[in-house]
């Protein structure tokens, strides 16, 4: 089953040839304000220009909960260290597999197709204009909410920036219980009760609301690449690739993860 991409409202567009454009340009802007539309010009053929209506700057989520938190040492690294691998971890063992004999081979039942992905990791410093639907990884989720801009490259922030006012800015589920870790963990702290603070973080606007599903359950735990022992960050990156969305991340680990199988759907925050 394909992934279920969130979709985006994309305004009317119209051409107009130079010449047209000159003559009716007020009556144009006129419209073009009134309806949202949007006009392609164009000089013998060719566009050249795009005018678009101006819209009020959308309400985003940096610095919404400034001030309201603090952090303590590192809130990148995994928070899962006693979730290892092990030398008797059946999960990195060879698969079981029965000798085959003629009867096995004809009851033989046809293997799942293995998902198709297209995304791979890339630098939001190399690809600063670049159309993504976003996915925060819960550290860049944290540093979004209190405005620590630095935190973040430039390039980032502006993917970040363009990603929330079209609607495609995402904050899973999992990353509130990732939170809720780290003030038990004395990572960070929050002024009251954690869940009241994560109550208020809920309501940041320009952040979109990604439920965990059973299948992102299954996905986290048969990733492409070496095996990740944070359950975290492996039901992020199942997140991702199942709605197709980009995991923001500063993450080195995470990082690496994805350079090395050339699959996963990581952008590098830094």
């Amino acid at each position: 089953m394909p992934p279920n991409k969130p979709s985006v409202p994309v305004a009317p567009v119209a051409e107009m040839a130079a010449g047209r454009f000159k003559a009716t340009c007020l009556e144009v802007m006129d419209e073009i304000a009134a309806r949202g539309t949007e006009v392609v010009v164009t000089k013998r053929g060719k566009p050249v220009v795009r005018v678009v209506p101006v819209h009020d700057t959308p309400p985003s989520p940096v610095g919404f909960m400034r001030g309201t938190l603090r952090i303590h040492g590192d809130i990148v690294g995994s928070l899962a260290d006693e979730w290892g691998m092990s030398p008797t971890d059946p999960l990195q063992a060879e698969p079981f597999q029965y000798a085959p004999t003629r009867a096995s081979r004809s009851r033989r039942v046809a293997e799942p197709r293995p998902l198709v992905v297209s995304a791979s990791c890339w630098r939001a410093a190399d690809e600063p204009q670049r159309d993504a639907a976003l996915l925060l990884d819960t550290h860049a989720w944290l540093w979004t909410l209190e405005g620590l801009n630095g935190m973040l490259s430039p390039a980032a922030r502006a993917l970040l920036g363009r990603a929330s006012a079209s609607g495609r800015l995402f904050v899973s589920d999992v990353s509130f219980w990732e939170v809720s870790l780290l003030f038990a963990r004395g990572r960070a702290q929050p002024p009251s009760d954690p869940a009241v603070w994560l109550e208020r973080a809920a309501q940041a606007p320009g952040l979109q609301p990604l439920p965990v599903t059973r299948d992102v359950f299954v996905r986290s735990n048969g990733l492409p690449g070496a095996w990740h022992a944070d359950p975290a960050d492996r039901l992020l990156l199942a997140q991702a690739e199942r709605a197709g969305l980009t995991l923001l991340t500063c993450d080195r680990a995470l990082i690496t993860l994805a350079k090395a199988n050339g699959a996963l759907m990581v952008c590098d925050a830094r």
